[in-house]
């Protein structure tokens, strides 16, 4: 039992994030002021800014705690992270929110993560309305606290925040998906943890956002991944898929780590392969179709990292399993597949692993290679999971 702003001992009323809206237009039905304020708090890539455009729909207006943001150098000059309370004209926002709830209009500031890696680009007027939503990672603070007839927080766990994070910033700001991951890691979860998850313990409603990875990948930046295998309880040479008309193309050693974090769902993948001196961070959703009744699809995004990144996603990540490969790569009729050897419990084992389009390409591709066996749509980690 907790506090309440509201008066009393009690709960916050928890809310799936589907029965969000409704729920929240029901209260701003029984606003009795002629102003009131929604104050709306959660983590990075929580979900605040989709639930409050929800809400604009239904006659509220927004304000954005990003627009507050001094800007990056102002941050950085001063030692600051952009998610830490000294970022953001806190002062300047609860002034605008006590005007608004006053029915003065006010000039609020427009912020752009595109120039000089965060700046402030002008100011738009802001009139009154009858609800006014603030959304931002300190919605909570108690210099707005006191203006807000609502206060909700939105809880979403670290592992989709960090998914989300690195989707969104790559289409939102200037950096590459690789210094998003570790801006994520050395600042974002940071500050979440010392500033921004305690808010929830003073709200009044919480609302629970899981990621969906099969949808909100589907949305984002990935691209799709289509592949089967199969075991093979013979193994071909070389030079006996040289002679059946394929190319080889490469021999390579991969070393995959595959980690798992707090809200991960069965089938979303967490991996950084080792190859060549590369190390190779890879996120894969669940699978999202399956094709002609057997091919797999994957939605994924993957990029390089530096050994140093590797051992701060160990930080965030629990690793659970490692697999080393030997790779003979090969194509056959413009389809990629490759010869996988895997060492488990002392034993070798082998697979085919195929990139094809459809099923039928794969099985006639087997049937060019004289192969037999069961098309499996599984990864590595989740065959030897098991």
């Amino acid at each position: 039992m907790k506090k309440s702003y509201l008066g009393g001992m009690m709960p916050p009323k928890k809310v799936a994030m589907i029965d969000a809206v409704p729920y929240i237009i029901e209260k701003m039905t029984k606003f009795k002021k002629k102003h009131s304020a929604i104050l709306l708090a959660g983590g990075s890539a929580s979900g605040k800014t989709t639930l409050a455009n929800e809400l604009i729909v239904s006659g509220a207006t927004k304000i954005s705690m990003d627009d507050y943001l001094f800007g990056r150098q102002y941050s950085e000059s001063h030692g600051y992270s952009l998610d830490q309370r000294e970022s953001t004209d806190i002062d300047l926002l609860a002034s605008h929110l006590k005007d608004l709830k006053n029915g003065k209009s006010i000039k609020k500031p427009v912020f752009s993560f595109l120039e000089d890696g965060g700046k402030r680009i002008g100011y738009e007027q802001v009139d009154p309305a009858r609800v006014i939503v603030v959304e931002g990672l300190f919605a909570l603070d108690p210099r707005l606290t006191r203006y807000g007839d609502l206060r909700i927080f939105i809880k979403t766990s670290c592992h989709g925040r960090f998914i989300r994070r690195i989707m969104r910033d790559s289409e939102r700001t200037t950096w590459d998906q690789r210094k998003i991951l570790d801006y994520f890691i050395k600042d974002v979860d940071r500050m979440h943890k010392k500033y921004v998850a305690d808010q929830e313990d003073i709200a009044d409603v919480v609302i629970d956002n899981p990621f969906d990875p099969i949808v909100e990948t589907d949305q984002a930046i990935c691209f799709s991944e289509k592949q089967v295998k199969t075991k093979l309880d013979s193994v071909p040479s070389i030079e006996a898929i040289q002679r059946m008309g394929a190319n080889f193309l490469a021999h390579t050693i991969q070393e995959d780590h595959y980690f798992v974090g707090s809200g991960q769902l069965q089938g979303e993948i967490v991996r950084v392969r080792i190859e060549q001196g590369t190390l190779t961070f890879t996120y894969k959703a669940p699978v999202a179709a399956v094709v002609n009744n057997g091919l797999r699809v994957k939605n994924k995004f993957e990029f390089p990292i530096s050994e140093k990144e590797c051992e701060d996603i160990k930080s965030l990540f629990e690793e659970k399993m490692i697999i080393i490969k030997e790779r003979d790569i090969f194509v056959l009729d413009g389809i990629v597949f490759s010869l996988d050897k895997i060492v488990q419990d002392g034993k070798d084992l082998y697979f085919l692993e195929i990139r094809a389009r459809t099923t039928r390409d794969s099985k006639v591709l087997l049937g060019k290679l004289k192969i037999r066996g069961n098309l499996n749509r599984e990864s590595y980690y989740e065959i030897f999971s098991k």
